[in-house]
């Protein structure tokens, strides 16, 4: 994903980028289709800031019952674009920043795309807040399926702390 720097003018531009889900890298995130970039960008000769709405649609595995689901992902985020050895990012200050070769005028943002989407998906995946899971000992969807398996007694060890627990 390139922002053409010769095409903006002196201080604020507004663009729209689709987020092709074949450039961004699967071990970051799976899209489920084309993804959505609305830029304001203010412009000027030494540097140019973007503020990015992102929207994306991305593929999960559910940690609970391994099914497949969707999630759309929106963020916001800012990134300063500024002419030096392109494809270098510095990350020395709160806000990324692309260095793009002055005479070629594109800024490839396709790597800050790719970690905002990578950041904003959580830890633990979950199809649906009610998801009951797996069964731990036949496997079933207990989602889809009530199974017979025996429910193990709990540990007495833990009896006391749940009396406590009651008594509270």
């Amino acid at each position: 994903m390139n922002i053409d720097i010769r095409s903006l003018e002196p201080g604020d531009n507004q663009m729209s980028l689709p987020i092709p889900k074949e450039e961004i890298d699967a071990s970051i995130a799976k899209l489920a289709s084309d993804g959505n970039l609305e830029l304001a960008i203010f412009h000027s000769d030494v540097e140019s800031t973007v503020v990015a709405d992102l929207t994306a649609s991305v593929e999960l595995s559910c940690a609970r019952c391994l099914c497949e689901f969707e999630m759309e992902i929106t963020s916001q985020f800012t990134v300063a674009l500024r002419k030096g050895k392109p494809g270098t990012i510095s990350e020395d200050s709160d806000v990324p920043v692309i260095f793009y070769d002055a005479a070629e005028g594109l800024a490839d943002i396709t790597a800050v795309v790719a970690d905002e989407i990578g950041v904003n998906i959580p830890m633990q995946t979950v199809c649906d807040d009610d998801c009951k899971g797996l069964c731990v000992k036949c496997g079933a969807d207990l989602n889809e399926e009530t199974c017979n398996c025996e429910k193990e007694a709990a540990n007495p060890v833990w009896d006391k702390l749940k009396k406590l627990n009651k008594e509270s």
